[in-house]
């Protein structure tokens, strides 16, 4: 599985580039992942989740993904085929920025806030903390794991 955090990279770090001056290819961490996936062919599922809000900069680029295509192309003109065992999730908070071509190829499940509550959220938070805690024998983290509220 990649999880990749969109919001903390660029587009040209997210899918690559050619640069400027010597027109050689800069591969991005999208073209990387997706290169790597579809050449795997001893993993039944393989999972891509693109985690931050949708930007339309970024997400045009992957609607010949999301069509009946399933392809990725680069600036490099590269195609990069989606195969059968990968799976692309995007977790986002809104749909703002999408355009209707985006949302068409999608599914989309939504989940309220309400219904979740604080304690899946809390619970992962403490479980990332707990371990980085651990690993660095803080002695917070007996008392933040042990003292959370049911």
């Amino acid at each position: 599985m990649a999880c990749l955090m969109l919001q903390a990279v660029t587009r040209n770090e997210l899918y690559g580039y050619l640069h400027p001056s010597t027109r050689e290819w800069k591969e991005g961490l999208m073209s990387v992942t997706y290169r790597d996936m579809s050449n795997n062919k001893t993993n039944k599922h393989q999972w891509i989740v693109l985690d931050g809000d949708i930007d339309a900069e970024w997400i045009e680029s992957m609607n010949t993904v999301m069509d009946d295509n399933k392809m990725l192309t680069l600036a490099s003109n590269e195609r990069i085929p989606l195969t059968a065992s990968m799976r692309l999730l995007l977790e986002i908070n809104h749909m703002n920025h999408c355009s209707p071509a985006t949302v068409s190829r999608g599914g989309v499940i939504y989940v309220n806030a309400d219904d979740v509550g604080w304690k899946p959220v809390g619970l992962a938070v403490l479980s990332v903390s707990c371990l980085c805690f651990s690993l660095c024998a803080h002695p917070r983290c007996s008392l933040a794991c042990t003292t959370l509220p049911s």
